[in-house]
């Protein structure tokens, strides 16, 4: 599943949760190791992101939230709040409370009128990927103090540290772009292919150093413009 689709579901867990982290994990690409989610993800790149098993299946049930918010309800349908607790009654039977859920089976016409509702809500939800990718595109690779742009010599550090080594680099994007992206102009399709620590070092282990120097730069670059996203 790929962000744009996680992010499809995280949207949903956030309309019904103030706190929708708590059922999310997440785990470095370099490590693999999964933690929990200690607060909304920014879908970085170097992570991967993943819902909990025991998170809610919002297809079958119905979050304390929605029910609070809710203001229009189905024929035969009330909210209610009885000792502090907010319940749903059906008729004269209490269908669903926010301390048990469902207590009885719901009518399928209430299941209906809040997918409705979660549907029309989500189409003015905010997308956090298109916001990401605006700070990537609007990220400035030198400062804008003259004293502080002296010190990034990138002209001279191209021709007199490792000519030799950055022209191999830039052969082997060639060769990779002709690869994965025949018949487009040259072009960096960071979502096709993530690099990792463990890449690197079969990279290495294999000898191919030009591979290594490619994913090392790979993770350098994406360490730098998402660490501008996240400040």
């Amino acid at each position: 599943m790929n962000h744009e689709e996680l992010q499809q579901q995280y949207a949903l867990d956030a309309l019904l949760s103030d706190t929708p982290w708590k059922w999310w994990e997440c785990s470095h690409m370099a490590t693999r190791y999964w933690e929990p989610m200690p607060k909304s993800p920014v879908w970085s790149l170097q992570y991967d992101y993943r819902r909990k098993s025991t998170a809610p299946d919002w297809s079958k049930e119905l979050s304390p939230k929605e029910v609070a918010e809710c203001d229009d309800w189905p024929d035969f349908t009330i909210k209610t709040n009885e000792q502090g607790v907010i319940c749903i009654r059906d008729v004269d039977d209490k269908v669903w409370t926010e301390k048990v859920g469902w207590t009885h089976k719901p009518r399928i016409s209430l299941l209906r009128h809040f997918k409705k509702r979660r549907e029309a809500a989500l189409t003015t939800y905010g997308n956090a990927e298109d916001m990401q990718q605006v700070t990537k595109r609007d990220h400035k690779v030198f400062p804008e103090d003259d004293a502080e742009r002296a010190k990034y010599p990138i002209g001279t550090f191209i021709t007199e540290y490792f000519p030799n080594a950055l022209a191999a680099l830039a052969k082997h994007s060639w060769e990779s772009n002709e690869k994965h992206n025949p018949g487009e102009p040259v072009h960096w399709a960071k979502d096709k292919s993530i690099g990792n620590i463990d890449r690197v070092f079969r990279h290495l282990i294999d000898g191919e150093m030009v591979h290594a120097a490619w994913r090392c730069l790979e993770l350098i670059e994406r360490q730098i413009t998402e660490r501008e996203i996240t400040q």
